[in-house]
C-alpha cells in the first residue's frame, strides 16, 4: 500500500476512534504528510484512485456527523513523539 494511502487510513481510523461522538464541529487534521493534507483539503487526488477512495470515506464520515474538516501541515521535525512510536519495531504487533 502506498504511504499516502496508509496515512489517509490513519486519519480515517483516528477520526473514527477519537471523534466518534462529535457532531457539528470543525476538526483540524494536523499531518506531516503533504500528500495526505492536500488530498483531504482538495477533496481528492488527480493521481491516485486509492487515495480518492479513502478520502471519500473520510469525508462521508464527517458529513454523516455534520462535521467540517480542515488540514494543516505539521512538520516532521516537530512531530517527534508520533514518529518515534511509528518507527519503533514491536515484534508482538508486527
Amino acid at each position: 500500500m502506498h504511504i499516502n494511502v496508509s496515512e489517509l487510513y490513519g486519519v480515517l481510523y483516528s477520526l473514527q476512534e477519537m471523534f466518534s461522538h462529535i457532531e457539528n464541529q470543525h476538526i483540524r487534521i494536523m499531518t506531516d504528510n503533504t500528500g495526505t493534507m492536500m488530498c483531504i483539503k482538495n477533496q481528492g487526488s488527480t493521481v491516485s484512485g486509492n487515495c480518492n477512495h479513502v478520502r471519500r470515506l473520510i469525508w462521508l464520515w464527517a458529513l454523516e456527523r455534520k462535521n467540517w474538516l480542515s488540514t494543516a501541515h505539521f512538520p516532521e521535525v516537530q512531530n517527534v513523539e508520533a514518529d518515534k512510536a511509528s518507527t519503533r519495531f514491536n515484534e508482538d504487533t508486527e
